[in-house]
């Protein structure tokens, strides 16, 4: 695991200038929150990992819908961290070897995502299994209220009990994070 910190501007740069470098075309599965939404996906062909109501697919027009995927290898996952380190909708508990699935919503997934509207209590994610074996993964966490879960992600171990400790595992995760994010390394 690669991560690079450095103040937001430069990290939103340098988490394009990285997406920039695959090529038109590829798939790339898209985990939409308030910090991969400042990225532009142009060219790219886009999985979406999460869907809640289609409240996130209004957000981001998604060339596959988490519904639609069928375990077609995935050359690049962009990733936001949640602030209790989930990655998708794999909230804590959801073990390593999961799937695509329904997943129950905590009270924090909702309220970080009710910038967007209203959240339902369900939700359908990508399970972390799908996600850890992409080609290649890209984490982008920004702000303070991330800090703990950029910690976790790289310091916990790799069980259920934090879903994003389990990009440990791969060697192809590359982490921006801005240097709030990065306050507790």
């Amino acid at each position: 695991m690669k991560t690079i910190a450095a103040p937001k501007d430069e990290i939103i740069k340098k988490a394009q200038e990285y997406l920039d470098s695959f090529p038109a075309g590829a798939l790339v599965a898209l985990a939409y929150n308030e910090d991969t939404s400042l990225l532009n996906f142009m060219g790219k062909k886009t999985i979406e990992v999460m869907d809640c109501g289609g409240l996130l697919s209004k957000q981001f027009n998604y060339d596959i819908s988490v519904d639609q995927y069928d375990g077609q290898e995935i050359d690049l996952a962009v990733l936001g961290l949640g602030y209790k380190a989930q990655i998708g909708f794999n909230e804590v508990g959801t073990p390593y070897d999961s799937h695509k699935h329904e997943q129950k919503l905590t009270d924090s997934t909702k309220e970080e995502f009710s910038v967007y509207g209203a959240v339902p209590d369900m939700g359908v994610t990508l399970g972390i299994h799908d996600l850890v074996h992409a080609r290649n993964i890209m984490v982008l966490a920004i702000g303070t209220k991330r800090s703990e879960a950029v910690y976790n992600m790289l310091y916990a171990r790799d069980d259920s009990t934090v879903p994003a400790a389990f990009l440990q595992l791969p060697r192809n995760v590359m982490v921006f994070t801005d240097e709030e994010a990065a306050s507790k390394l």
